[in-house]
């Protein structure tokens, strides 16, 4: 076996997953795939994916990514990095398990115009561009799970994206890298940070206290479990 580091990048997109063994000039030395199952439509507009699929997927992947590791002996990997389609929103229980399918990036599904107090209307105001922040509260998926799904909107104790989920499965933090907090969310780009103003939190249908804390891109998002199918490396 060779002294070499390497780094195992995971790729969750909307068809499969893969898992890629690199060096450390960018050769490939390993990869493992596992195609999704078909995503789910329950209503006319609605697009959801299966997190148990989603879940056996990367685990798939990653086993046969180290298989092959292990039948050409090449160094197992230091660090993982993870990546995945954007735009997915998972509730949770205090558990981290799924409570329903992921809102899915593909759904058409918008909520009802909401009815704004004063301090809303003075935040939407201020914002220097109301028709903006209207259309970001039609667009945000937590509004549209209070409307369409309020039993479980009021039961998520965790609103996370698939990367943050996947965290919680391989490191058991409730983390996420800020390249990866897309969609409508009260996050402030310049910053890297949870945006605390309540109205604006409100008018987009979260409580921070659901959401995970956030860390710069290529930071530590935690260390593998020992029940992880990457048990014993990084994840960044």
């Amino acid at each position: 076996m060779t002294t070499q580091r390497t780094v195992l990048a995971i790729d969750s997109g909307t068809q499969s997953v893969r898992a890629i063994l690199f060096d450390e000039r960018g050769n490939v030395l390993a990869e493992g795939r596992h195609a999704h199952q078909p995503l789910l439509r329950p209503e006319k507009g609605a697009v959801e994916q299966d997190t148990d699929d989603m879940w056996d997927s990367l685990v798939a992947a990653c086993q046969a990514c180290m298989e092959q590791i292990r039948e050409q002996d090449l160094p197992m990997p230091q660090a993982a990095g993870l990546t995945s389609q954007r735009k997915l929103m998972i509730c949770t229980d205090r558990n981290g398990d799924p409570l329903m399918p992921a809102l899915h990036w593909l759904d058409k599904r918008t909520p009802k115009p909401k009815k704004t107090g004063f301090l809303a209307r003075t935040v939407m105001a201020l914002s220097g561009d109301e028709g903006l922040l209207s259309s970001l509260i039609s667009l945000s998926q937590a509004n549209m799970l209070q409307e369409v799904y309020p039993d479980i909107y009021d039961r998520a104790e965790h609103m996370l994206s698939l990367t943050g989920w996947f965290t919680h499965r391989l490191t058991g933090a409730y983390r996420d890298a800020a390249g990866s907090i897309t969609g409508v969310y009260p996050y402030d780009v310049k910053t890297s940070s949870w945006r605390t103003t309540a109205a604006l939190v409100d008018l987009l249908g979260y409580k921070l206290e659901r959401l995970p804390e956030v860390v710069p891109a290529g930071a530590e998002l935690g260390r593998v479990t020992l029940n992880s199918p990457i048990t014993g490396t990084i994840v960044t």
